[in-house]
């Protein structure tokens, strides 16, 4: 299967019914199936004319973020996710590693603060910026390299092909039963692979409507931020039927309803919830007050989803049955291997690093679970010693750790936040250095992106 499914599954849609909305800002911006081609292919000719070779989006939620990476897929263009959420250094970093030579961005000046002056085109909505940096590595031969931020503060980027997304995408489509009928909201950032394969790509196969509000709309804010009134607000007013959450979301939005704080929207009917694991207990709750919640689990080297819960098919607790397209097992000390639709590999800063496979195909996961007699999937740790949010981000302990202990008033740390919406530090120092430690986190924390800033810490 290859891109040519979505492009067949928008023509037929777009002759069917040619003024049904396809991607809406949620106020006054409408795309409707009818001119969504004629708006990729304006952007295709812009990209060509430029002799583009890889394409950065670096740019709030919108249809217009959308336009572009649709118009890198059709022109066979290298599209790069840039999270809005990273630190300069690790967005620098992206850039570098992955040959960005253009950037379509609703912020030019934070791009000026990084490279330099740049050049500018005007097109509709965001700005087109010709990057001057000499790339480390290219993305030859990929259609889409997704930077995770790093477990260690440095960015890698997975580099994955259009046709395993696509692929990914239909199949999400037909295990969800979407349809034309269905709105889906994007509640995350579009750089989030899930929520750009998902959510969108999903949506588009079945020909229906996605909501594209900026992230603020939704209550979120950096990559750890949510405002659950604004969510369920969003939801309300879309009339959502799908939606995509961290556990963190998840639980916000239980927490209002238990409350009685803000009715739960009724037209919800499937809300997909990943990045992190997601208490059984947490899902009942969410169930009990009439939120359609289903856990799934996938990692970015396997395009996103490899195993989900659906209405037709869950357990509590689980990370419902892989997908049709991929395979698991579990080898005797208990870790997961999967196969199908994998990444090719990494781009890093010395270069192009193949996936390290197994002899029969199977690549890693690096976590520890099992399947039961029935096939359901459950996640039971990481191999390594790894602190996963519950908005998803991954962080190595020790680099926090090792921030934290480069002064010398701390004289030990130890941060924990596994399953949590932020971190928290143990710290063991003397009376007289309280407030010294206390002005040292603050200064740490505007050097480190959002999600791995030290919010509460205590005495040991």
């Amino acid at each position: 299967m290859s891109s040519r499914l979505l492009w067949r599954r928008l023509s037929e849609h777009a002759n069917r019914d040619p003024q049904a909305v396809a991607l809406s800002d949620g106020h006054d911006v409408q795309v409707c199936y009818g001119e969504l081609s004629i708006r990729v292919e304006a952007a295709v000719r812009i990209l060509r004319a430029q002799s583009c070779r890889c394409l950065g989006i670096l740019a709030d939620n919108g249809p217009e973020w959308m336009i572009w990476d649709l118009a890198a897929l059709a022109a066979g263009i290298s599209c790069v996710p840039l999270p809005l959420f990273f630190s300069d250094s690790q967005l620098l970093r992206s850039l570098r590693t992955s040959g960005v030579d253009t950037v379509i961005t609703d912020q030019p000046e934070r791009l000026n603060a990084l490279v330099g002056q740049v050049d500018r085109l005007d097109v509709p909505a965001l700005k087109l910026s010709l990057m001057g940096i000499t790339p480390t590595c290219e993305p030859k031969g990929f259609d889409k390299v997704t930077f995770t931020s790093g477990t260690t503060g440095e960015p890698k980027g997975v580099c994955l092909e259009s046709a395993a997304l696509i692929a990914i995408a239909n199949v999400l489509q037909n295990e969800t039963k979407m349809g034309s009928e269905d709105i889906h909201l994007c509640a995350l950032p579009l750089s989030v692979l899930l929520e750009n394969i998902g959510g969108v790509y999903r949506t588009l196969l079945a020909n229906g409507r996605i909501e594209l509000p900026k992230l603020s709309e939704v209550g979120l804010v950096g990559s750890s931020s949510l405002d659950p009134k604004r969510l369920v607000t969003a939801i309300q007013r879309t009339r959502a039927t799908s939606l995509i959450t961290m556990p963190e979301m998840l639980r916000a939005l239980v927490v209002e309803a238990e409350c009685g704080r803000a009715p739960q929207p009724r037209s919800l009917r499937f809300l997909g919830v990943g990045g992190a694991h997601v208490s059984s207990k947490l899902l009942e709750r969410a169930h009990h007050c009439g939120i359609p919640a289903y856990e799934g689990y996938g990692i970015s080297e396997c395009g996103s989803v490899i195993a989900l819960n659906t209405p037709g098919s869950w357990r509590a607790g689980s990370c419902g049955k892989t997908l049709p397209n991929r395979e698991l097992k579990v080898d005797p000390q208990g870790r997961l291997w999967v196969r199908g639709l994998l990444s090719p590999g990494y781009l890093k800063e010395e270069g192009f690093e193949l996936m390290p496979l197994d002899s029969d195909g199977f690549m890693a996961t690096g976590d520890l679970g099992r399947v039961d007699e029935s096939g359901f999937v459950w996640i039971e740790g990481r191999v390594k010693n790894q602190i996963i949010t519950s908005f998803g981000r991954n962080i190595c302990p020790e680099w926090i750790e090792a921030e934290l202990c480069s002064d010398d008033a701390v004289k030990q740390a130890r941060v924990v936040g596994e399953g949590r919406s932020h971190l928290e530090a143990y710290i063991r120092c003397d009376d007289a250095d309280v407030c010294r430690v206390e002005k040292h986190i603050k200064e740490m924390n505007t050097r480190l992106p959002d999600y791995a800033q030290v919010v509460d810490w205590h005495r040991e």
